[in-house]
């Protein structure tokens, strides 16, 4: 029981990590899975070959085995660990292009230069949020590398593949998120989207194949 809440735990886990890094969590999943089960399997053989060969008695040969796989098991999470940590740091995806662009602040007072004005949806001191919203963007997890660039206000954000998910919070009230280019001709509402942001907000775009879902899109106000 204990080993399956454990399996469970690292299962999700991982697939957070692998998202993390832009990564598909399916394959570090397996990999998880394979490794797991592949090395308590051959630990448990070789406990109960080497249990039965040193101390002859087929309890002792079991208990051997069983702590023999417990540890192969372990091993088999840590490996499946390091290897979807290693597959690239957290905010980079499969393509090598940075997610984390952007201050994961966006806005904040005395944040470097101010962005060119986007039809107005660009930051102003004078209408700034006291409480920073969070925006997470979404892509559909579809076959293939597909990947989709998202920019705010006139700034490349991230470029994320398929099935997966980037945070980060605005201090900016009126906000434009565009997919594809940072100022799209002509502007439809399947590559940008216009909206005011609260204090403490949640904001959620999903997106496919580079265009915007607006059927999708969720602007929820703070507490």
């Amino acid at each position: 029981m204990i080993e399956i809440i454990c399996l469970i735990w690292l299962w999700g886990k991982i697939g957070n990590m692998a998202r993390e890094r832009g990564k598909r969590p399916g394959k570090y999943r397996a990999i998880t899975f394979a490794l797991w089960f592949g090395l308590e399997t051959l630990g448990t053989v070789l406990g109960f070959t080497l249990g039965a060969f040193l101390f002859g008695a087929e309890n002792a040969a079991m208990i051997f085995a069983y702590m023999l796989g417990i540890g192969g098991a372990a091993a088999g999470a840590l490996i499946a660990w390091q290897i979807v940590k290693k597959s690239g740091p957290a905010g980079q995806n499969g393509q090598g292009h940075y997610q984390g662009n952007l201050d994961p602040d966006y806005g904040m007072p005395g944040y470097g230069p101010q962005p060119v004005n986007q039809g107005g949806y660009a930051y102003a001191n004078e209408d700034m949020l006291g409480t920073p919203a969070e925006i997470r963007l979404i892509t559909s997890p579809l076959p293939g590398e597909l990947f989709t660039d998202f920019y705010l206000n006139g700034q490349w954000v991230c470029r994320l593949n398929s099935g997966c998910e980037y945070r980060f919070r605005t201090f900016t009230r009126k906000n434009r998120i565009t997919t594809g280019s940072p100022d799209p001709v002509p502007e439809t509402p399947e590559n940008t989207v216009k909206f005011i942001a609260a204090d403490n907000g949640s904001i959620e775009i999903h997106a496919e194949t580079g265009r915007l879902l607006p059927e999708q899109f969720l602007n929820r106000r703070g507490n």
